[in-house]
């Protein structure tokens, strides 16, 4: 049999067809990765937009709680403010009624000793009522004084070992001479050595409101008992009487930022700032100060404190002294530029 022979121009018409169908194949599969091209940077795109969307949101939320934040310190120290001026005001009005008053006796009894008319015995029991008179009113001033310079300033501790033993044996003779005119007894019952980490002006302000605040809500005839707990890191100090007592809506107010001048029972003056100073020195410490208290039924008050060892720290101290050692960056170039 003969092969099939075609005619060239079929061969080339086959050929044409083939080369034809070729182009087309690539030209489709050129356009399809051309259209998949452009839906991908399309997409691309979208994506970045919804990036750039999203950044920006974040930035004005960011700006917008920092706003509020701003806003919000603000308002509070304008609170402050308000709070600090009212009982500026309050603890003035308080002080020019209340201080003029045993001045004033004080005056008196120095006049009556000052004739020369009264017996020595007489004269021994004017001279110690102008002493309490005197004493009473010191505290206050000291009170003053600390709260003005707290609110000023800001207080400064300086923690340092603290004998409590020696610490109340040159205190409490002052208070013991005030107690004997009231006829109050003050017993000391910490016998075994204590040793405070805490800033020694501090904890003699302390123990010095406590004990004349027991002093003054204590009647005649009382006793005050002065004792201690001692635990693996804390101190309990107690300053308990026998006086008479505090119901529960008293006990509320006394660190509240309200000022109240009451009378002890032996219409002892007072600027309500004792107590309030109590609470701010020892917090300054991280420590704490509990209240037990019945109206006829006397008062405790416990104080809790850091007790010295040889790696005791008072913590927010040691955050300061870390930040103060470890300055942040901004902090060092400001340092290098001057």
């Amino acid at each position: 049999m003969s092969p099939i022979t075609l005619p060239l121009w079929s061969f080339v018409l086959l050929v044409s067809l083939l080369l034809g169908t070729a182009i087309l194949i690539v030209l489709q599969f050129r356009q399809r990765a051309t259209l998949l091209h452009k839906i991908g940077v399309w997409q691309n795109n979208q994506a970045k937009t919804e990036r750039e969307k999203q950044i920006a949101t974040d930035s004005l939320k960011a700006a917008l709680e920092e706003q509020k934040a701003h806003q919000e310190a603000m308002d509070s120290r304008n609170k402050e403010l308000i709070e600090t001026n009212r009982i500026r005001t309050q603890m003035f009005s308080i002080i020019s009624h209340d201080m003029r008053s045993p001045i004033n006796s004080v005056l008196g009894l120095l006049n009556v000793l000052g004739e020369g008319n009264l017996q020595l015995d007489e004269a021994k029991v004017y001279a110690n009522k102008a002493r309490v008179r005197v004493q009473n009113t010191l505290e206050m001033l000291t009170n003053l004084l600390n709260w003005s310079r707290n609110q000023l300033d800001g207080a400064e501790i300086k923690p340092v070992k603290v004998d409590l033993n020696r610490l109340l044996a040159r205190q409490l003779p002052i208070y013991q001479e005030i107690a004997r005119q009231k006829k109050i007894i003050i017993e000391n019952e910490i016998y075994e050595p204590v040793e405070l980490y805490c800033d020694r002006e501090m904890i003699t302000i302390i123990l010095r409101n406590l004990v004349s605040n027991a002093i003054k809500f204590t009647p005649a005839g009382g006793n005050i008992t002065l004792g201690v707990v001692t635990m693996d890191e804390r101190v309990s100090i107690s300053v308990k009487d026998t006086g008479v007592g505090m119901d529960a809506k008293t006990k509320a107010k006394l660190f509240s930022s309200h000022l109240e001048s009451k009378l002890g029972t032996n219409h002892e003056k007072g600027t309500g700032l004792g107590l309030k100073l109590c609470k701010n020195f020892v917090d300054l410490h991280d420590g704490n100060i509990f209240i037990d208290s019945a109206p006829n039924k006397g008062t405790t008050f416990r104080v809790v404190m850091p007790r010295y060892h040889d790696n005791v720290m008072i913590p927010h101290l040691q955050t300061q002294k870390e930040e103060a050692s470890n300055p942040s960056p901004s902090m060092v170039r400001t340092e290098a530029a001057s």
